[in-house]
């Protein structure tokens, strides 16, 4: 359960820092003519 733990825990914070880093490098323009 630990292990599962600590790996939801870095699943989570990767999906989270790219999404946000991503938005705030290139702007909502981008991601609707994607």
């Amino acid at each position: 359960m630990k292990t599962n733990k600590s790996t939801a825990s870095k699943s989570t914070e990767l999906t989270d820092a790219p999404e946000p880093k991503v938005s705030t490098s290139t702007p909502p323009n981008y991601y609707a003519t994607r």
